[in-house]
């Protein structure tokens, strides 16, 4: 599996899955073997034509002993192709440069037979090729949230659940690109989707709630992308 440091959530271990989740240029993600059948994706998107390099290491955190075989990995392009691989990487390493053209690539990072426990870190570095004008945002992007309180009857929750629109507990502004949301924290009994609908589970007691969410703002060929937490508070009376 993989920690994303950035927002702190998991990315599957498989391509082919719609909500798969990838990564920034030039930014650090860690992650860790959990067995010799474990694979790690990453996925980065590459604007132009360019030269792309991937970097593995092991993290400070890294004990010498969990080392074991380290770590293989395979460079692929958006149809699977293996571009480069190498295997049982146990310190700093950086892959052959690859021209590239634009579009999507993914690192794969998978276990030797003797896998390592030892916590690892990976990024992409991507340099464009001589005369590409590489679409990389320049601007901060201008989003702006901030939570707001709202209130609900408990008598509306003694039979069915209960929904609270985006608009009614989050004020978003100036978003510039597709936004999304993610509920941090708070009680089991309150979801939030992803377009920033509240689900409030039948029975929930009286009293005063409070969810921490993080909107995502995914920017443009301009703006980049922005991330920002709000709180919301929901009272039950």
């Amino acid at each position: 599996r993989v920690n994303f440091t950035e927002d702190n959530s998991w990315i599957p271990d498989r391509l082919n899955n719609d909500t798969y989740k990838g990564i920034q240029l030039n930014k650090v993600y860690s992650g860790r073997m959990l067995g010799n059948t474990d694979n790690d994706y990453f996925s980065v998107k590459v604007p132009v034509t360019g030269y792309l390099t991937f970097n593995i290491k092991p993290d400070a955190s890294a004990n010498t002993s969990e080392m074991e075989d380290g770590w293989n990995y395979q460079v692929l392009d958006a149809k699977k192709n293996v571009l480069v691989e190498d295997n049982r990487i146990k310190t700093s390493h950086t892959t052959e440069r690859k021209r590239v053209a634009a579009g999507t690539y993914y690192f794969r990072v998978y276990s030797p037979y003797y896998y390592s426990l030892a916590i690892y870190n990976v990024s992409a570095q991507f340099t464009p090729a001589e005369g590409s004008t590489a679409l990389v945002p320049t601007k901060a992007n201008t989003l702006s949230v901030k939570g707001k309180t709202v209130t609900i009857k408990k008598s509306k929750l003694k039979k069915k659940s209960v929904s609270i629109k985006r608009s009614k507990a989050i004020k978003v502004t100036k978003a510039i690109g597709k936004v999304k949301f993610r509920k941090l924290s708070g009680t089991k009994k309150i979801s939030v989707s992803k377009a920033g609908k509240f689900k409030l589970k039948k029975g929930l007691k009286k009293g005063t709630y409070k969810i921490k969410v993080r909107v995502v703002a995914a920017g443009n060929k301009t703006y980049k992308r922005a991330v920002k937490d709000t709180t919301v508070k929901i009272n039950i009376n």
